[in-house]
């Protein structure tokens, strides 16, 4: 599967992970966990991130396939690749 960096055009502050066969796929998945922080689902921008095409989302893939020094967030995406991952409580 496909994944993206999806972030808000209105706020370059901040953004989110998110696997998808389309990038429009990633924002909805984006829009159901961060919709209360987005004004509009127009606003959302997707980028896509091919080094972590079907690898969960953990803070070590993102760290070793971007430039970013940490990640420290809880994963947007809620596909099957990340969600076998998830440790249940």
């Amino acid at each position: 599967m496909k994944a993206y960096f999806i972030w808000s055009d209105n706020d370059y502050q901040w953004g989110d992970f998110a696997h998808g066969e389309t990038a429009s796929k990633a924002k909805a998945m984006f829009w159901k966990k961060w919709s209360y922080e987005v004004e509009e689902y127009i606003y959302l921008r997707a980028k896509r991130v091919p080094e972590l095409d079907n690898k969960p989302f953990t803070a070590d893939n993102i760290i070793a396939a971007t430039d970013l020094e940490d990640w420290n967030s809880n994963p947007t995406c809620s596909c099957e690749i990340c969600l076998d991952r998830v440790i249940p409580f």
